[in-house]
């Protein structure tokens, strides 16, 4: 029944894990994936206006040179091409100049250009007629299709002056353009596979440690049925052999009926630290909130704890400071519990002749209750667990009245007090448990 409940929690955590990653791939992937898409298109753009400034500024260079220059070389116009991977087509009065260009096109430089005449006509500019006014530069801009997927960004420009007028059409071919984009795409389809490859793992080991608490819990759960289990099993063994043989000799009945009271006093003891550490897990242990006088529950503890060492020969010293204690915030009852549970397990573990010391002080915020004794000691190795359930740091000498829940619930009363208890050195003392307390803020 173990290994099945074992085998169900482990597959459970396992799609737990699973559902874990799918979530987190998910959700990363999209904004990486976004991501990507919004940089890659910001990085596309960025490029269309740098080639769009290019082709302005080259073009403001070409006409600046018409307006200036009366003689216009084909080995100027061929070096302008060359410089501006464009094309350059010019006419003087409607007749165009005789300049074949230097690029091969895979679309004829003549269907370019009665294809950019005809899309500059759409926008009002008219490249094969004179205008009307007598002196006038128009320019229009727009982008051109080949007939072989050859793209281009156009310029198309008049000059008129009373002396006569010119055309200029600047092409400025895509086809580099094209390529950095393609590269572009490429290398951010590499990096997001590359990524989502990486994320993959990623995610993996992520969800391991956000489902890593529950398998704690879950292994913590199971170590806690288990041990409970344990514990209850044996004095239900004994409470089963002594009513089995309860009346058969009569002589032995009163020993077993008390033997039988002895055993159902720890099982409730034991049921009652369960039911207490289950309403600690579920939130429903409240606490009564007063103020407490520690001087009064110190010395209730101390008379006794001093009873529980008489009976093993030990010396029990209660050192408080002078002055009374300062007054805190809390649940009396519980408060003289948790201190209990401290002192007693100070009683067991140590050896008969041994000393502890229940001592107080204080300091600005706080309050420090102090429980000593000289024991054997705890290995500083173990004080990570001393406070886990069910755990004994030595269970030879943990005897049949310690199930190993005390520890647990005095930790579950100081968190519940807003204070914290844990173990520190203090030589000579071998075990030392601290209990702070906060002081209650005064009123200004």
């Amino acid at each position: 029944m173990k290994s099945f409940h074992n085998a169900t929690a482990a597959a459970g955590l396992l799609r737990l894990r699973q559902q874990l990653m799918l979530a987190i791939f998910t959700v990363v992937t999209l904004v990486m994936v976004v991501l990507s898409i919004l940089l890659l298109s910001l990085a596309e753009k960025q490029l269309g206006q740098a080639t769009w400034h290019h082709l302005d500024s080259s073009m403001d260079s070409l006409l600046t040179h018409l307006e200036t220059e009366s003689i216009i070389s084909n080995q100027w116009l061929a070096q302008q091409e060359r410089s501006n991977q464009a094309l350059i087509f010019l006419s003087d009065g409607g007749k165009p100049l005789k300049f074949q260009g230097i690029w091969p096109t895979e679309t004829s430089r003549s269907t370019l250009l009665e294809r950019a005449q005809k899309q500059a006509r759409a926008q009002g500019l008219e490249l094969t007629v004179r205008p009307m006014l007598p002196a006038e530069t128009a320019r229009v801009s727009f982008p051109l299709s080949g007939d072989h997927g050859d793209r281009y960004l156009v310029q198309a420009a008049v000059l008129s002056s009373s002396s006569g007028w010119q055309t200029a059409v600047m092409m400025k071919d895509l086809q580099q353009e094209q390529g950095q984009i393609f590269q572009m795409r490429m290398t951010c389809v590499g990096l997001l596979v590359g990524g989502i490859i990486v994320l993959l793992a990623l995610s993996w080991w992520l969800s391991g440690r956000a489902a890593r608490p529950i398998s704690e819990s879950i292994q913590r759960q199971t170590e806690f049925v288990a041990a409970a289990s344990h514990e209850l099993k044996s004095p239900l063994a004994v409470l089963s052999a002594s009513a089995s043989v309860l009346g058969m000799s009569p002589e032995q009945d009163e020993t077993l009926r008390q033997t039988i009271c002895r055993e159902c006093a720890r099982m409730g003891r034991l049921v009652s630290d369960l039911l207490v550490l289950a309403r600690s897990d579920t939130g429903t242990w409240s606490l009564e909130s007063q103020i407490i006088d520690l001087d009064s529950i110190l010395s209730t503890v101390a008379e006794n704890g001093g009873l529980l060492a008489a009976e093993k020969a030990q010396q029990f010293l209660l050192d408080l400071p002078d002055s009374s204690l300062p007054p805190v915030r809390g649940d009396a009852q519980r408060l003289e519990q948790l201190l209990t549970i401290l002192v007693d397990n100070a009683c067991t573990y140590t050896q008969s002749g041994g000393q502890i010391t229940l001592s107080a002080r204080t300091s600005r915020r706080s309050i420090f209750i102090l429980v000593k004794d000289n024991g054997p000691g705890i290995p500083r190795e173990l004080w990570g667990r001393v406070f886990d359930r069910f755990y004994r740091a030595d269970a030879a000498r943990g005897g049949k009245d310690h199930s190993g829940l005390g520890l647990s619930i005095a930790q579950e009363l100081a968190r519940l007090h807003g204070g914290r208890l844990y173990l520190k050195e203090e030589p000579p003392y071998s075990t030392v448990f601290v209990l702070e307390l906060p002081l209650p803020n005064k009123p200004h």
